[in-house]
């Protein structure tokens, strides 16, 4: 690795906004192709080249501090992983909303009744314990966010979400 760069990187790591500018710069080139080739399948959902931009500048920064250079892979490379991940992370989290969106648009205004029990007894089927994973799952916590904040195990977690998904097919 280039000296230069690895200085860079230690300096960013060590909290210099100026060299985790300078990072963010030098691979703006690959920021701007990865954007691009997000952009199309984002842009229906309201976000912006700028957005795109913005989330991938903090990947960039993120990669820093995650970094190891003894794994024997260039920085590049795995900052062109950290964005690539992380704008296909804002898909994922999109296509959920839009289905989510979906799932509870009411048709009309004669289905609303219907549309209202059926959330109803979705939410009544729900343990206390579902209620809150699927409360916090909703708001885009992460599985293992989720064991943290409530205490519990990560496996528990999933088993919970598995069990939401199949009381919300039924």
């Amino acid at each position: 690795m280039d000296n230069a760069l690895e200085k860079t990187i230690k300096l960013a790591k060590q909290g210099d906004s100026s060299a985790a500018e300078e990072l963010i710069k030098l691979y703006k080139p690959m920021t701007d192709a990865a954007v691009a080739s997000f952009l199309p399948i984002l842009s229906d959902s309201g976000y912006t080249d700028e957005d795109l931009r913005q989330d991938a500048a903090i990947s960039i920064i993120r990669a820093v501090y995650a970094f190891d250079f003894e794994k024997g892979v260039t920085f590049g490379a795995y900052a062109r992983r950290c964005v690539r991940n992380s704008l296909i992370s804002l898909c994922r989290r999109q296509s959920r909303r839009v289905k989510l969106a979906r799932e509870q648009d009411m048709p009309g205004e004669e289905e609303k009744g219907y549309s209202l029990n059926i959330s109803e007894s979705f939410e009544s089927s729900l343990t206390e314990y579902e209620r809150e994973v699927y409360s916090l799952y909703m708001k885009e916590y992460k599985p293992r966010e989720i064991a943290a904040l409530l205490g519990k195990e990560v496996k528990s977690v999933y088993n919970a979400l598995c069990r939401i998904r199949q009381k919300a097919k039924e």
